[in-house]
């Protein structure tokens, strides 16, 4: 089955914004925490540094990833020479 690419990108979209949803539910406890001892401001930034924006990328990728279907690889019968030759300068 056939997915265009625009609706791989809603379906990961969607996907990595119901995740931060949930993240952002489950760390109003360390957020609660946290800002009793250094500050609201300075406690959204790390949170959203260490976790939330992390976490949204990852689930993005993930998303992605699942729904790619990359062709089979195919072997090559030669080599193109630059592989070799960037080979033997290093």
């Amino acid at each position: 089955m056939y997915i265009p690419v625009k609706m791989k990108f809603a379906i990961a979209i969607v996907f990595a914004l119901f995740w931060t949803a949930i993240s952002i539910y489950l760390a109003q406890y360390w957020f609660g925490e946290l800002s009793a001892l250094i500050g609201v401001f300075l406690t959204a930034a790390i949170i959203l540094g260490i976790a939330i924006i992390p976490g949204f990328m990852n689930a993005f990728l993930l998303a992605g990833l699942i729904m790619d279907r990359r062709p089979k690889c195919v072997p090559l019968a030669i080599y193109p020479i630059s592989l070799y030759t960037t080979f033997f300068l290093f």
